[in-house]
């Protein structure tokens, strides 16, 4: 039988979360059943103390890599469970279960950084793609127009955000009329789309 004590509740939050990274079915079949949670970790209790182990001594969270079918409603679980734990009242229970709640807290950071990067990345990425699609536009309009590039850009982007995209003729005959006035061409070009 498991130990009693004020840090139990706090161990059986600290499996659960560790549980809901590594092995999310198992965490999903047994639901609140602590004495199924506890018999997953007996089973697998040298497999997960090695990697606790081996984080803890290397101060590397990356020593243990989560299950691939991990949801991100699980990594959010895990994230609540850990911050809810009394790091306090574990290590006073054990040096262990305080190592393991440090590493825990490490590996739930590391996620939400990379989660953060991940989509600073792709923001980047779809903002070069813009980028480059509007260079080829700024090109195709040439440089034998009267008007500037970016007055031509802004132009024929408010007609693309109306839905009615211009083509270089049309742009150059509602800056012609507007007589390179942007606020009038805008007006005028996206007049045509309603």
């Amino acid at each position: 039988e498991a130990p009693k004590g004020p840090h139990t509740v706090h161990a059986h939050a600290l499996v659960r979360a560790t549980l809901l990274i590594s092995k999310p079915a198992v965490v999903q079949s047994a639901g609140a059943d602590k004495g199924a949670l506890l018999g997953e970790v007996i089973k697998s209790i040298g497999e997960l103390y090695a990697k606790i182990q081996d984080a803890a001594i290397d101060k590397q969270a990356e020593g243990v890599t989560p299950a691939p079918d991990v949801t991100e409603a699980e990594w959010e679980q895990c994230k609540a469970l850990v911050g809810g734990i009394n790091g306090k009242a574990l290590a006073q229970a054990s040096r262990s279960f305080s190592t393991w709640h440090e590493w825990l807290s490490k590996v739930a950071e590391l996620h939400s950084a990379k989660a953060g990067l991940l989509s600073k990345r792709n923001a980047a990425k779809q903002a070069k793609e813009q980028l480059l699609a509007i260079n080829k536009q700024l090109d195709a309009a040439g440089l034998d127009s009267p008007f500037s590039l970016a007055l031509m850009h802004s132009v024929a982007q408010a007609a693309k955000d109306a839905g009615q995209p211009l083509r270089r003729s049309q742009l150059c005959w509602v800056l012609e009329r507007a007589k390179g006035d942007e606020r009038v061409a805008i007006s005028l070009a996206t007049s045509q789309a309603s």
